[in-house]
């Protein structure tokens, strides 16, 4: 029996996930969606947030990190698992605890654009992670962030030469680039510690595509992943492979129970 499905947001993104879900008809039913906007000529109806919840075995939020701290704890407490894309809004302590805390549903983390996961997951298993780093490399105009100093936004508006834009640690990364950060989000959660991931963020004109490098040191040796994917050709800020990522993430959710938190 297919198993039944919300979508929190119908953006660029939420659009893309619902054209894949709808590919494999046979898994997951496409029980409808909640906007806080009106959205007309969908191929799923739109229904309001409680009435979606109660509909569907699993959440799908795609909506933003606004979204996440709004119903993210209501969903889970009704008892429907909750699939987030927005994974940088856990970058804030209090939600963070309170959806860890939540149930009986359960919170399942969307991987995204980013590779590697399980070699991760079985070094940290092994011993003692010493050093993991994440540098991200994308096209300068997607990065513009309004707490830029004037002359970086210029420099990325330019987009004539390549600029390093931050340093700093995943927690700090996803609160500076809350549209784009979930795939520091997902490392720091993977490690279990938004400290020790340090993040480098580069805005490259020869970007052709997104790319996500990430170095790893410690018991289980030393470790470089590196993921170039195409960017999402109607949002440009995301990858193309996040709404299959959201498939594998269901499937993974509904047919092992296999979780990262």
């Amino acid at each position: 029996m297919p198993v039944r499905v919300g979508i929190l947001g119908f953006g660029a993104i939420g659009r893309s996930v619902v054209d894949s879900l709808l590919e494999h008809k046979e898994e997951f039913h496409l029980v409808g969606f909640s906007d806080v906007e009106q959205v007309d000529g969908t191929p799923i109806p739109q229904m309001p947030v409680e009435e979606m919840i109660h509909a569907s075995d699993i959440v799908v939020e795609v909506a933003s990190h606004a979204a996440v701290r709004e119903y993210a704890v209501q969903i889970i407490e009704s008892g429907t698992d909750l699939l987030i894309v927005s994974v940088g809004a856990l970058a804030d302590r209090s939600l963070e605890e309170k959806l860890l805390d939540a149930g009986p549903g359960n919170l399942i983390i969307c991987t995204g654009a980013l590779g590697g996961i399980d070699y991760i997951q079985a070094a940290k298993i092994l011993g003692r992670i010493d050093d993991i780093s994440l540098t991200s490399i994308k096209k300068p105009g997607v990065l513009s962030q309004p707490w830029m100093q004037d002359s970086m936004q210029e420099k990325l508006a330019a987009g004539d030469e390549r600029v390093v834009v931050f340093e700093g640690n995943a927690r700090e990364a996803a609160e500076a680039f809350p549209k784009s950060s979930n795939v520091s989000a997902t490392l720091a959660l993977t490690v279990g510690s938004w400290d020790t991931v340090k993040v480098r963020v580069i805005g490259d004109p020869e970007a052709k595509q997104t790319k996500h490098q990430i170095h790893l040191s410690g018991e289980v040796g030393e470790s470089t992943f590196e993921v170039n994917s195409l960017p999402s050709t109607i949002n440009p800020a995301t990858s193309s492979v996040v709404p299959y990522s959201v498939v594998k993430a269901l499937r993974t959710a509904h047919g092992s129970g296999y979780k990262i938190m």
